[in-house]
């Protein structure tokens, strides 16, 4: 059989397109080497017909198979390994923000601004967190006149279910002597409370006492059921696609000169250890969302023991990463390209 697209062939059959798609899982180079074989052979055996579609599956695994297969030698296999360890960890990253997009929207800046002007005291001070699990936090505090407490009727009012509310009095002092003696006492009362908005939870105090009024507020978005899911997914699919890149790389320069190869030798070095700051903040991340306790009443930030990594190492690590990764693969694609053309 005359393969279609080259000059002279004749018009190729839907069977022979249709075989030709399923090539697609097959890597480039193998497709431009044995891909009229394979092609031809399917159509024999079928008669010229759509092979079955065992054939065809049988098809694609092989093509998945080829597209996973590395050279038998350890550079390349540690490579791969390292490979998928580098680009899971943003994969589940991620994999954790597409599991948050299925959560509830955090109140904005300017609704609790006006949640906290409804309780008497202006100005307040509004700015973004994150829990350990990497869900959204709006935080607001605020100070002011003394004014009476009616916090729990702004925050019905606002469209929240109230689900606590305590209140009492208390003595407040003023420590204004420098041996951190209280300087005035006076009486004051202290309000907390808790409510609920859809997949919201809002969580607030004041004091209010001695001419002034303080007043905070948390509000946090819930954990959905995709979270975790979600993260892991990510967190393979970053895998696969970290060995995938590393055999498509080998592929290409396998047969390259000896200078090539050396080229994405040191490329490939140069990229992982700088990746490796970021994996690893990234890795205590992925733990944190995975140990999280979704039953504590209260968000918390992260309680990793393991020391952190400055911002600016993180940064730059990520940045020659990058770059040593574009540069591998024009060099591994180079390489690629010239095998080609004298073939």
């Amino acid at each position: 059989m005359t393969p279609a697209g080259r000059p002279g062939a004749r018009s190729s059959s839907p069977a022979e397109r249709h075989c030709r798609r399923l090539l697609l899982a097959y890597p480039r180079d193998y497709r431009r080497r044995h891909g009229d074989e394979i092609v031809t052979t399917l159509l024999d055996v079928s008669g010229d017909q759509l092979p079955s579609r065992g054939a065809r599956l049988h098809l694609v695994l092989c093509g998945l198979r080829q597209r996973f297969r590395l050279p038998l030698r350890p550079a390349p296999i540690l490579a791969a390994v390292l490979a998928a360890i580098a680009l899971a960890a943003p994969g589940a990253i991620g994999g954790r923000w597409l599991g948050w997009q299925t959560a509830e929207n955090v109140t904005s800046h300017d609704d609790l601004r006006a949640l906290i002007e409804s309780m008497g005291v202006s100005r307040p001070e509004v700015y973004d967190d994150r829990t350990a699990m990497g869900g959204p936090v709006t935080t607001a505090v605020a100070h002011g006149s003394e004014v009476p407490d009616r916090s729990r009727e702004s925050v019905a009012a606002a469209g929240w279910r109230v689900v606590s509310y305590s209140s009492q009095a208390v003595r407040l002092g003023v420590v204004i002597n420098d041996d951190g003696s209280w300087g005035a006492l006076g009486p004051g009362r202290t309000a907390s409370w808790r409510a609920t908005k859809g997949g919201l939870t809002l969580i607030g105090g004041s004091t209010t006492g001695l001419g002034d009024t303080d007043v905070s507020l948390d509000v946090w978005t819930e954990e959905t059921a995709a979270i975790r899911p979600f993260t892991i997914g990510g967190l393979v699919l970053g895998a696969l696609a970290g060995w995938l890149l590393t055999a498509a790389v080998a592929t290409r320069v396998r047969r390259a000169g000896r200078a090539r190869r050396w080229a994405v030798t040191l490329q490939a070095t140069a990229g992982f250890i700088a990746a490796a700051p970021p994996a690893y903040m990234l890795f205590r991340e992925f733990v944190e969302t995975m140990r999280y306790d979704v039953d504590n009443p209260n968000w918390y930030v992260v309680t990793d023991p393991a020391p952190a990594l400055s911002t600016a190492l993180v940064f730059t690590g990520s940045g020659v990463a990058a770059a040593a990764l574009v540069a591998l693969l024009l060099v591994a694609g180079r390489a690629g390209y010239d095998r080609r053309s004298a073939a």
